[in-house]
């Protein structure tokens, strides 16, 4: 262990009890708070010198916890309503719960001290015993798995070009669980079942497969839910890894009735990614290596991509991965452009046409390679004057030559995300010119072609936002989605969590609820 993460350990030791249960005062929310808390200490860790220079590095890290709650707290709000805060209650739990003075309280519920003071008044701490700390590594495996699971994420969720198909509304009826009121005492959490969506995929405009997590602790269950008919449901469990806590995975839908998911370790960035595929629609499941055993030079029909650090590739390399339709079995694309962070889009745009951002060798250069013969040929043009940051996440949309490419990334030091850059290619994506301007846009989903010729997104206040000129820019219009929104096959569908409610849309113009709440 070096110097700066022996550091590390010891302020997680003395840190981890106090910032999670300032989170769950704010929160009053068990695992919310376990999911703000682990987030801010791993990116603690990340700049952990920087960190250990600072005068009060816990502080540092408790305004990040609650930074973090609050942003959760705003979601909770969405889409229209804001949050409803009581601030003398937060004052008690947090007094109570994480036993913090009274100036730092005020700091955080924004009340003058003798408020607080007041309102705390009598109020004893409360020690919370139980609360289980994990080990120190557990925090320096998910600093590091931290940059390549947001790129993972926005290429998983891409959304990629208008199609005008026929998809009918997809229905899973189950009434979302009442929220208990909000309580100034302290009690430990309840314990809950957490069932959501995780994703929803299109085969074609009659085949359609979603994911549903039941996590009643960090360790969750998957169920396949499956359609033939876009009308009518089943419901199958998703054969589970044997290694404990493992991640959720991604899912891969490869044909009518034919799907492959990974699940990612949590432990280790170096474990060994475990695959289930159907060819039945969920009805049985068979164990398939996700490790690349040959090339190909290209992508058949039905396939999907996969950076090279996902699906059992070295995080070295830099070759992407073909999953294979029929076996699910890995293939590395040979043919692909050699770029470095490289990471594609997992399905085509219109026209079959596939995509792969990076980083030219040699360079700090931002790079979009195009693809219209199924991978054999690419052609590889730089972005001008993008971020040289590495951590950005691209993705490309778009239809016929018209398309656009677009970068999430970090705008302030602890994790806000917004869109910093965008480009424009008239000509399919020979050429690129950058459209933005110089502010980042706030906003929680990448781009959305619509059929008219506009591009969409959402902010995190729930507001929709257009621009009618190619993204130079963008003004606010009638609500349409929130959230995320990706590509899913056979239109765009939109998630908002911790709403979790999911819109989908045939053309990025007209949006309808998709009644998958768990």
């Amino acid at each position: 262990m070096t110097p700066g993460e022996d550091w590390f350990a010891r302020l997680y030791a003395d840190g981890y009890r106090g910032l999670l249960l300032t989170a769950y005062a704010l929160l009053e929310d068990i695992d919310d708070a376990a999911a703000v808390t682990r987030d801010a200490l791993a990116v603690a860790y990340e700049r952990r010198r920087r960190l250990a220079q600072g005068v009060s590095p816990l502080a540092l890290v408790r305004a990040d916890v609650v930074r973090r709650a609050r942003r959760r707290q705003r979601w909770r709000a969405l889409p229209h309503r804001p949050p409803a805060i009581d601030r003398k209650a937060e004052a008690i739990r947090l007094h109570r719960l994480a036993g913090l003075s009274p100036d730092d309280i005020a700091s955080i519920v924004d009340l003058p001290v003798d408020a607080v003071e007041t309102a705390v008044a009598g109020a004893g701490p409360v020690s919370w015993a139980s609360v289980r700390q994990p080990v120190v590594t557990r925090v320096r495996d998910r600093a590091a798995q931290r940059t390549t699971r947001k790129r993972m994420l926005v290429v998983a969720t891409v959304a990629i070009a208008v199609l005008a198909v026929v998809v009918p509304l997809l229905r899973v009826e189950q009434a979302p669980a009442a929220a208990p009121p909000p309580s100034t005492s302290w009690t430990p959490p309840p314990p809950q079942q957490h069932r959501f969506i995780t994703e929803v995929r299109f085969a074609d405009e009659n085949h359609a497969f979603a994911l549903r997590a039941d996590c009643p602790t960090s360790d969750c269950d998957l169920e396949l839910l499956a359609s033939d008919d876009g009308r009518g449901w089943t419901s199958r469990p998703v054969r589970k890894p044997a290694q404990p806590d493992p991640m959720m995975g991604g899912l891969m839908v490869l044909g009518p009735d034919e799907v492959a998911i990974d699940w990612f370790p949590s432990t280790s960035s170096s474990a060994q990614v475990y695959r289930v595929h159907t060819t039945d629609g969920g009805r049985t499941w068979a164990s398939v290596s996700a490790v690349p055993r040959r090339s190909l030079s290209e992508i058949p029909d039905g396939a999907q991509l996969q950076p090279p650090c996902f699906g059992g590739g070295s995080c070295t390399d830099d070759v992407p991965t073909v999953v294979l339709p029929g076996t699910a079995e890995s293939a590395r694309l040979v043919s692909a452009p050699r770029l470095l962070q490289a990471y594609p889009g997992p399905v085509p745009l219109a026209g079959n046409r596939w995509w792969i951002a990076g980083v030219v060798p040699g360079t700090q250069q931002w790079a979009v390679a195009i693809s219209d013969d199924r991978g054999r040929t690419w052609r590889t043009s730089r972005l001008a004057r993008p971020r040289t940051n590495v951590s950005d996440a691209w993705s490309v949309t778009g239809y016929g030559d018209n398309l656009y490419a677009c970068a999430m990334g970090e705008v302030t030091p602890g994790g806000d995300w917004a869109m910093v850059s965008i480009f424009h290619s008239g000509d399919g994506g020979r050429s690129w010119r950058p459209t933005n301007g110089p502010e980042p846009l706030r906003t929680t989903s990448a781009l959305v072609a619509a059929a008219d010729g506009t591009l969409l997104t959402s902010t995190e206040n729930g507001d929709t936002l257009i621009s009618r000129d190619n993204g130079r820019t963008f003004a606010r219009t009638v609500p349409r989605f929130s959230g995320y929104a990706y590509w899913a096959g056979a239109g765009y569908v939109a998630t908002s969590d911790p709403d979790r409610q999911i819109l989908f849309s045939r053309d990025g113009l007209s949006w309808h609820e998709l009644h998958l709440r768990s």
